[in-house]
C-alpha cells in the first residue's frame, strides 16, 4: 500500500474526501465534552478533513499521531473488526501532548529524555463545611506543647493574648471534605469573621455564634492538617441552644462586621485546584516482516490451489488483522491495569531506572560508531487503577474499594454517586448529574434488582421505578436508573469485555467477586489516553542498489530476493486528571442479594448491613 503521492499528507488517498465519513476511517470522536454521557453520545468517525483538524489544529503540522494514523488506516483497510471498548477509549485520545516530553542536559553527558510528562491533576475544592476536632479554654491552651487539644498547638502567645473575655475558646477544625486536598490556611477564619457552630447535646440541636480573634493552621501529631481558633462567644442575646463548650460539631463561615471608618486589609484565602503530577508513559513496537519470495509464492498458491487458498494460509490482511485485535486488546489491558517498573520510578528516584541506549550495530564499515550512547530510561505507563489506588478521598478511603467479596450496600452506593455528581458539577462539567458505570451482566442484574429493591423499602410497593434501557452501534447497553437525588440519572452499561474478564475469573476457579467502574470516560472527561508519540519505519531489505553500495560484487547481479520490514511505534499514557470525578469499586459479591436496607455504622466501604 504507497502513500507517496497521497494528497492527504501521507495517509491513503481515498480519505481525502470531506462529503461524508471516509471509507477507511479509524478515528472516532465523540461528544462526551457536552452531553456528559456515553448513552447520550454521538460517536462518529472523522472524516479525513475532520481528522486534519483534529490533528493539527489548523497548523498544517501533523501532531505526534501522524505515524499512528497511517498504520491504522491501513488496519481499516485489512478489515479490522470492531472493538467497542477500544474505539471508545481511544475516541478521547488528546492529541498535542508530546510537546511536554523534556529532555534534561547534564553536565558531561548526553542529554536524557525524562519517562514522564507533567500534567494538570485537579483536586475538588470544597471549603462550605469545617468540623471540630477538639476544643479547649484559652487558659488551657499551650503554645507549640501538648495541650488539651491532643495535640501542639501552633497559635502564638502573642495571639492568645488577643483574647476578650475569659470565656474566650480554641477551638481545633478541619476540612469535612478532606485537609490533604489544598493547603490549610488561617486565612479562612480571619480576624472579625463570624462563625456559626452547628453541633448537638443530649440529642437536641445547639447553635451558636462567634467571632474569630485570631487563627493559625498547622498539622499536629494526629497527622489531620487543622487550623486552631481563638473565638469569642456571640451567643449573649439569643434564645437559642447554645453549646458554650464545643469540643465537636460543624462550623460554617459567615461575613464579618467592619464599618469603612475602621482599619481592615486581612486578605481571604485563595487555592488553585490544579496540581501537576507525572504521568508515565512507555513506547510499545510491532513488527511485520515479509519477503518477496514469499509474496509471489503467495501469490501463485491463493490462485491455483483452491485448497491452499481456504485453509493453507493466512493472506496478509488477515495477519494484519489478527495482530491490530490483539494490539488493541493489549492496549485496554495496560491503559486499565498497568503498574510501575520498579520502586525508581518516582519523581525523585527515577534517574536509577534501567538505561536505554542506542543500538550498537554489529556491521564493520556499516556502525556509525554512535550506538551505545545513553538516550532515555525505561519506565511503565501507570493505569487508571493505580492511579485511582493511590488517591484517596476525604473520608481517607482510596479511589478503588475492594468489597473483599461481600454484598454491595446500595445505599452507600447513591451516597458516593452523590459525592461525584457534587465532584464534577464543582469543575464545571456539561450534565454531572448523568453518571456512567460500566460492569458485567451479572453486576448489572444484581443492581437492577437492588435498586428496584430500595425503592420499594423507602417508599412502598407502589413506587413506579423508570429504568430505560439502551444501545449504540459501538457494542454498549444499558440501562439508565432515575435516582431521587439531584436529578441523578445513573447508566449501568455493559460490553463483552466485562463479561468476559468475570468468566476467566469464573473458569479459573477465582471467587473475587464482580466490579463496577464509575469513569469519566469520554472526550472532555477527566480520564483518557495520550498518545504522545509516533513512529513508523518500512525498510526494503536486500535492495539490490543498495548492496551494491556495501559490496561492489552486487554491481554484477540484477535481481536479489528482497524483505519489506515495517516497523511501528506509539508512545502512550494513561491520564486521570480528576480522581474524585471517579470510583472504581471491585470485590462484589455475585452470589448474593445487595444491601438494600440502608447504610451501616462503618460508612465508606460500601458493604455490611443486612435486608432481614
Amino acid at each position: 500500500m504507497s502513500y507517496a503521492n497521497s494528497a492527504f499528507e501521507g495517509l491513503p488517498p481515498n480519505t481525502a474526501g470531506t462529503a461524508g465519513p471516509a471509507m477507511c476511517s479509524v478515528v472516532a470522536s465523540n461528544n462526551y465534552d457536552t452531553c456528559g454521557s456515553l448513552t447520550k453520545s454521538n460517536l462518529a468517525q472523522l472524516t479525513a478533513a475532520q481528522v486534519r483538524a483534529l490533528f493539527t489544529a489548523g497548523s498544517g503540522i501533523w501532531y505526534e499521531n501522524k505515524s499512528y494514523l497511517k498504520t491504522q488506516f491501513e488496519m481499516a483497510a485489512c478489515g479490522i473488526k470492531r472493538y467497542g471498548l477500544y474505539d471508545w477509549i481511544m475516541s478521547s485520545n488528546r492529541p498535542g501532548l508530546g510537546k511536554l516530553i523534556n529532555q534534561v542536559n547534564r553536565d558531561k553527558g548526553p542529554s536524557l529524555i525524562q519517562p514522564f510528562i507533567m500534567a494538570r491533576q485537579k483536586s475538588v475544592i470544597n471549603t462550605d463545611f469545617w468540623y471540630i476536632i477538639s476544643g479547649a479554654d484559652k487558659d488551657d491552651y499551650t503554645p507549640a506543647t501538648a495541650t488539651p487539644l491532643g495535640n501542639a498547638g501552633p497559635l502564638t502567645v502573642a495571639q492568645i493574648a488577643l483574647h476578650e473575655t475569659d470565656a474566650d475558646r480554641v477551638i481545633r477544625v478541619s476540612s469535612v471534605y478532606g485537609g490533604t486536598s489544598f493547603d490549610l490556611s488561617a486565612a479562612w477564619f480571619l480576624e472579625k469573621q463570624y462563625i456559626y457552630i452547628l453541633g448537638a447535646s443530649g440529642g437536641a440541636s445547639t447553635h451558636g455564634a462567634w467571632r474569630v480573634l485570631a487563627a493559625a493552621a498547622g498539622t499536629p501529631a494526629s497527622g489531620i492538617p487543622c487550623v486552631d481558633v481563638l473565638i469569642t462567644s456571640q451567643n449573649t442575646y439569643s434564645t437559642t441552644a447554645v453549646d458554650a463548650t464545643p469540643t465537636s460539631g460543624v462550623v460554617l463561615i459567615g461575613i464579618n462586621n467592619v464599618n469603612d471608618y475602621e482599619k481592615f486589609c486581612a486578605n481571604p484565602a485563595n487555592i488553585n485546584p490544579w496540581k501537576h503530577v507525572p504521568f508515565w508513559y512507555q513506547t510499545r513496537r510491532r513488527t511485520r516482516c515479509v519477503d518477496s519470495t514469499y509474496r509471489e509464492l503467495f501469490a501463485k498458491l491463493m490462485a491455483d490451489n483452491e485448497y491452499f487458498a481456504e485453509f493453507g494460509d493466512l493472506p496478509l490482511a488477515e495477519r494484519n488483522r489478527q495482530d491490530e485485535a490483539e494490539w488493541q486488546k493489549q492496549f485496554i489491558n495496560s491503559f486499565f491495569f498497568g503498574r510501575p517498573i520498579s520502586s525508581n520510578q518516582t519523581l525523585s528516584l527515577w534517574g536509577s531506572l534501567d538505561d536505554i541506549n542506542a543500538y550498537n550495530g554489529t556491521t564493520t564499515g556499516v556502525n556509525p560508531e554512535t550506538g551505545g550512547q545513553l538516550q532515555a530510561v525505561r519506565a511503565n505507563m501507570i493505569g487508571v487503577y493505580e492511579i485511582m489506588k493511590t488517591c484517596a478521598d476525604s473520608g481517607g478511603f482510596s479511589r478503588v474499594r475492594d468489597l473483599q467479596n461481600q454484598a454491595l450496600n446500595i445505599q452507600e452506593l447513591f451516597d458516593e454517586l452523590v459525592n461525584i455528581y457534587r465532584a464534577r458539577k464543582s469543575s464545571g462539567k456539561a450534565n454531572p448529574q448523568l453518571i456512567d458505570s460500566y460492569c458485567g451482566l451479572v453486576v448489572s442484574e444484581l443492581l437492577e434488582i437492588g435498586i428496584i429493591n430500595w425503592f420499594k423499602e423507602k417508599y412502598g410497593d407502589i413506587i413506579r421505578v423508570n429504568i430505560t434501557p439502551g444501545s449504540n452501534e459501538f457494542g454498549f447497553t444499558w440501562k439508565t436508573f432515575d435516582l431521587p437525588f439531584y436529578g441523578i440519572k445513573f447508566n449501568v452499561i455493559t460490553e463483552e469485555t466485562f463479561d468476559d474478564l468475570e468468566t476467566a475469573f469464573t473458569t479459573a476457579g477465582v471467587t473475587r467477586g464482580g466490579f463496577l467502574m464509575i469513569l469519566d470516560l469520554g472526550k472532555g472527561g477527566t480520564i483518557y489516553p495520550a498518545i504522545l508519540g509516533s513512529n513508523r519505519k518500512v525498510y526494503t531489505v536486500g535492495d539490490i542498489n543498495n548492496l551494491a553500495k556495501l559490496d561492489s560484487s552486487y554491481s554484477c547481479v540484477m535481481e536479489a530476493p528482497t524483505a519489506e520490514k515495517t516497523l511501528t511505534s506509539e508512545t502512550v499514557t494513561a491520564i486521570v486528571e480528576c480522581p474524585s470525578n471517579s470510583l472504581w469499586i471491585e470485590g462484589i459479591a455475585t452470589d448474593a442479594a445487595m444491601i438494600y436496607s440502608g447504610r451501616v455504622s462503618a460508612y465508606g466501604n460500601l458493604y455490611g448491613g443486612s435486608n432481614a
